[in-house]
């Protein structure tokens, strides 16, 4: 039936048409090429946000284990004081 539409168009028409649906199809490709640059940044983000993450609780793990170390020394340092006198 759209064939029919078509054929029955002035040739300034019909190649308007034509016209149009080459912009389609240029718009469909990169529609389909953002989207696959747009999965690609969104992927990487969150393997990003994920390292991110890793290495906020490695510098807490570490920043914990300096207070844990130096709280540990303090004590060790009194009991030593303290039971040599």
């Amino acid at each position: 039936m759209t064939d029919n539409l078509i054929a029955g168009l002035s040739p300034l028409l019909k190649e308007r048409h034509e016209e149009l649906q080459r912009t389609n199809s240029q718009l469909q490709q990169q529609m389909e090429t953002l989207q696959q640059e747009l999965d690609t940044l969104s992927n990487r983000k969150s393997v990003l946000e994920d390292q991110l993450s890793l290495s906020q609780v490695g510098f807490m793990h570490k920043m914990n284990y300096k207070k844990y170390a130096s709280a540990s020394f303090h004590v060790f340092h009194i009991y030593c004081n303290h039971h040599q006198g």
